[in-house]
């Protein structure tokens, strides 16, 4: 059984400015190798610049057309959970851990937890119990996943050891690609080498979980944000604080948040180039954004494109998830445009 508790089956469950110069190095971990054991490297660094003169006509807008709401305390991260168990976490700066549905209701009170971060999680079943879970790193700077399922009121911290004996600086993940991949890949930095990316899968041995490390690739720059994507591993340094992809059809768009709350995307459809969000009638978008994530799959919501969400406090003062519809960026050019 699981270390610390059990699951039991019983019950299955901005306006961002668009005076800015963005630079993210995107540098392509591709594993070239058939082998799932080898780990990625660095095989490419390319800078990609928006433009720098660009009137404000010509950015493009997407829409702002929910908020959550009744959420109390400063928002430090967010992450997305798609598929059946869709849920978003959002932690908070006194440590604690809410989980949302994707009409921005709470599916959680808060939990003092601990969370320094979050990333983007999964729903999986885990010892045969549906659960979503989304890997984190809590205050002392440890590895931490994060479970919600069966009988959980609030969501379970689940501590893993990463190998490293200084804190972690920040991370990402994605989706398992296969069988060998386990349940979840898991991509991080420490605060002492923020140059190097760590990655490794999280797989279940005899009911445990146990985080599997792969070789460590370096990076050019100092590491501020990363990707997990189908095709490997990609690495942001400043003024980068978030990213975030979505593939439809495929294409991958790249939505980048930088540290002054500036929003770019880049896909081979339209380039790289600034957006901005505009407000809906009754949802009011951060001023200056504290984290960014995104994912394919809603399965509620009524996302068919995918959904980018925003969190921090808007010019009412409220600390808001807010959800923005990707479409224009992301939808198909086979497919027919609704609005």
């Amino acid at each position: 059984m699981f270390k610390r508790r059990r699951l039991s089956t019983t019950n299955h469950l901005v306006n961002a400015s668009p005076a800015l110069a963005l630079l993210f190095l995107a540098s392509a971990c591709g594993n070239t190798n058939d082998d799932a054991n080898d780990a990625p490297s660095i095989t490419e660094t390319q800078a990609i610049e928006t433009p720098q003169e660009t009137g404000a006509d010509d950015i493009m807008t997407l829409p702002a057309i929910w908020s959550s709401r009744d959420l109390e305390g400063e928002i430090t991260s967010i992450a997305l959970a798609g598929g059946l168990g869709s849920r978003v976490a959002v932690s908070f700066a006194d440590g604690s851990l809410q989980l949302l549905d994707f009409d921005g209701d709470r599916i959680t009170e808060k939990a003092p937890l601990d969370v320094a971060q979050v990333a983007n999680g999964r729903y999986l079943l885990l010892s045969g119990t549906p659960v979503t879970m989304f890997p984190g790193i809590d205050s002392d700077g440890d590895l931490t996943v994060y479970i919600h399922g069966g009988e959980l009121a609030t969501p379970l911290a689940y501590p893993l050891d990463s190998g490293e004996e200084t804190a972690l600086g920040g991370l990402c993940s994605g989706q398992p690609l296969g069988d060998v991949d386990g349940v979840l890949r898991v991509a991080f930095w420490t605060q002492n080498n923020n140059t190097t990316l760590n990655s490794g899968r999280v797989i279940e041995v005899n009911n445990e979980l146990v985080f599997l490390p792969e070789d460590p690739v370096k990076a050019d720059r100092p590491i501020t944000a990363c990707v997990l994507g189908l095709d490997g591993a990609s690495v942001f340094s400043a003024p980068t604080l978030a990213a975030d992809t979505i593939t439809r059809a495929g294409t991958t768009t790249t939505f980048v948040l930088d540290s002054s709350g500036g929003l770019s995307f880049a896909n081979d459809r339209f380039g790289a180039a600034p957006f901005d969000v505009s407000d809906g009638i009754t949802v009011r978008v951060p001023d200056v954004p504290v984290d960014l994530a995104t994912v394919t799959d809603t399965r509620s919501g009524g996302y068919a494109s995918g959904v980018l969400t925003l969190a921090g406090q808007n010019n009412a003062g409220d600390d808001v998830v807010v959800f923005i519809d990707p479409s224009n960026l992301t939808r198909s050019v086979l497919e027919p445009k609704l609005d």
